[in-house]
């Protein structure tokens, strides 16, 4: 509408346009129709998907790290990296994250027949099914990265959740226990070549060490690294620990018929509307009054 109408002008105008929408209420009726037929049939060629959740938290750690101020400044700098892993800390939950969607924890996916079937079945926006025939870890990886949801609780810190969809309900409770034993145990294998080797370099320091300080410093480091050696072997879980197992809802979460059908509604409603108008504008119809 021009802004220099009159007030009366516009009046005339929106009377007429609901005027013609009213003429040609059929047409909009029938271009609604049209668009819920087709909405209904791809909801129905669409596949509908169900969703497992899983609450997972940072598994406590055994050792301090105080004696390590008694070393010599050289290995204090060399056994850094022992704050993550001989102290309590959260930090195991951000590298299992990192980790669950990476190409290692894929490449094992992938070797998995039941999780290769599984997926083989989920079907890409709906419709599509996945052909993993050729596929690698890289490829497995982006479809991780794709349909593994994690969120972080703000409020505690390391607590996290992993989401996954999938037609089968089964088959997104036992894809979720896979990905968190198959990350848990590929960070638990990372940390025993880890602690091996630091127990190795640190026997091989004793050998050579003369000062007593020392000595003391680097056996009681070395008796931390042999608790951590015993986690690792535990047969438990080794980063982060499955507070609330998964479980997946028994009600659709894709496609939800009550926002599809409502959007789908609107859509046809404003579609048929502009058809109606641009078919036969209401504007030139004005002037010829």
């Amino acid at each position: 509408m021009n802004p220099k109408m009159s007030r009366q002008e516009r009046e005339e105008t929106l009377s007429g346009i609901l005027n013609q929408l009213w003429h040609d209420r059929k047409t909009v009726l029938l271009v609604l129709a049209i668009t819920y037929v087709l909405g209904v049939l791809i909801f129905f060629i669409s596949v509908s998907k169900y969703e497992a959740k899983m609450l997972i938290g940072p598994t406590p750690q055994m050792g301090t790290k105080d004696d390590v101020g008694s070393l010599p400044l050289s290995t204090v700098a060399r056994f850094n990296a022992l704050d993550g892993t001989l102290t309590l800390s959260s930090k195991n939950s951000g590298l299992f994250k990192a980790l669950a969607t990476s190409p290692r924890v894929g490449k094992l996916l992938l070797k998995t027949p039941d999780i290769r079937k599984g997926i083989a079945k989920d079907r890409s926006g709906g419709f599509l099914k996945q052909d993993i025939s050729d596929w690698n870890s890289q490829d497995m990886s982006v479809y991780l990265k794709n349909n593994l949801k994690i969120n972080s609780h703000v409020n505690l810190q390391g607590l996290f959740s992993m989401a996954y969809r999938h037609e089968s309900p089964e088959f997104a409770e036992s894809f979720l226990r896979k990905v968190h034993a198959i990350t848990d145990e590929l960070i638990r294998n990372d940390y025993r070549v880890l602690t091996s080797d630091r127990i190795v370099y640190i026997q091989k320091m004793l050998k050579q060490t003369l000062n007593p300080d020392h000595r003391e410093g680097l056996t009681n480091l070395l008796l931390e690294l042999e608790k951590q050696k015993i986690m690792v072997n535990a047969d438990q879980s080794f980063s982060v620990q499955v507070l609330d197992p998964p479980t997946a809802s028994r009600t659709l979460k894709y496609p939800r018929k009550g926002i599809y059908f409502s959007v789908l509604f609107l859509v046809g409603l404003v579609l048929g509307c502009i058809i109606v108008l641009i078919r036969d504008p209401i504007m030139s119809q004005n002037d010829k009054i």
